[in-house]
């Protein structure tokens, strides 16, 4: 894998990723109205998706054992994976990695999506494809992407937050794990 190849990207971060597209969705909708909705919301809650595409709920774990965004073929919004958005990488078949268990995992792709958080974020993810039982969020990619990220049991709770736009998107509690729920358009089964 090449450098800064697995990053959470957020909208304005890199000069050389396009812009995502989940911005046409929101045209219209004031952020306050939006952030509100996004908050706890369901799918027809959402504004209307670009023609072609729909929204799919998608779950990442945040894990600091992780060295890479992780995700099984099977939580892949399936009108992503039907049309062909898992990509081969030249790493494809030269990478594996371990589980907390010690099984070998190996590497069989990359997928890349983009979506919206909670809070209004929109972000692009670049996961590396292999059969691991939930998709994970790794924290040291995030922290190397120049974000930070915090746990707390505060008032203002867990968020990872943007070093240098200062957005944060909160981290929610999911069992014994943190989590981030992304709103993803994928292609419209």
């Amino acid at each position: 894998p090449q450098p800064g190849e697995f990053e959470l990207f957020m909208l304005g971060r890199q000069k050389n990723m396009p812009k995502p597209n989940v911005g046409a969705a929101f045209r219209g909708v004031s952020q306050s109205d939006t952030r509100q909705t996004l908050g706890q919301c369901s799918k027809n809650q959402l504004p209307k998706a670009p023609k072609g595409m729909t929204w799919t709920s998608v779950r990442m774990t945040a894990d600091s054992g992780a060295c890479e965004h992780v995700m099984a073929p099977k939580h892949i919004p399936k009108g992503l994976r039907d049309n062909g958005a898992v990509k081969p990488t030249t790493a494809t078949n030269h990478i594996t990695y371990g589980s907390a268990s010690g099984h070998p995992l190996p590497n069989l792709g990359k997928v890349q999506f983009e979506g919206v958080t909670s809070e209004m974020n929109q972000v692009g993810l670049k996961i590396q494809v292999v059969e691991v039982t939930k998709p994970l969020l790794s924290i040291r990619k995030i922290c190397e992407s120049g974000s930070r990220v915090v746990f707390e049991d505060s008032a203002e709770g867990s968020y990872i937050q943007d070093m240098r736009t200062g957005r944060k998107t909160k981290l929610h509690k999911n069992g014994g794990t943190y989590a981030v729920d992304l709103w993803v358009l994928s292609p419209r089964e």
